[in-house]
Order: structure tokens, then sequence, then C-alpha cells
């Protein structure tokens, strides 16, 4: 009875240890991966995203699709060059912020010493 338990805590204890090891390898090769994975990602999701866009076209507006997946194609980067836009200005406008706030508090702190 003794031996049976000792074989079931030494089988939990290698199979903890093997997904610790597990996961310690999937971080590092997803971190020497990232430069891969990072595109492969963005047009997994681009692809998910712009299927029914085409579908829609070729199946109700009856355009060959081809003609569809370049037409959703433009759509998708004309979006993520607004997006990228909007991010770039309110980035640049928080920063404009930024440096007012910490001017004022430079001259407030000079004003108090």
């Amino acid at each position: 009875m003794l031996e049976l338990d000792r074989d079931r805590a030494d089988r939990q204890v290698r199979t903890v240890s093997l997904l610790i090891l597990a996961v310690v390898a999937l971080g590092a090769a997803l971190h020497y991966l990232k430069p891969v994975l990072v595109p492969f990602l963005l047009a997994v999701f681009f692809t998910h995203c712009l299927t029914p866009v085409i579908d829609l076209q070729v199946r109700y507006l009856r355009v060959p699709r081809l003609v569809a997946i370049i037409g959703a194609a433009i759509l998708g980067l004309a979006i993520l060059g607004l997006c990228g836009l909007l991010v770039i200005r309110i980035s640049t406008r928080s920063r404009g912020t930024a440096r007012k706030r910490s001017a004022w508090n430079a001259s407030a702190y000079i004003a108090i010493r």
C-alpha cells in the first residue's frame, strides 16, 4: 500500500515537472519566433475578418472572387491605415499634453524652491 502511494506521488511529480519544462520551452520558442509569428497572426486575423466581406461580395453582389478578394484587401488596408493614423494622432496629442504638464511641474518646482 505504501509503495503504491509512492508510485503515485512519483508519477505526479514527474507530470508536474514535465509540465513546467513544457511551459518554459514553449515560452522560449515563442520568444525566439516572435518576428515570424506576429506577421503570421496578423495575416490570420485579417483573413478571419475579411472572409465575410468577400463572401458577401461574391454571393449577393455577384462580384468575381478575385475582384472581391482585391477589394476586401484594399478595404482592410485602408482600415488598418486609418487605425494607424488614429494611434499616431492620439500619441502625439498626449505627448504634447505631457510636455505641457512637465513644463508646468518644472516651473512649479522652481517656484516652490
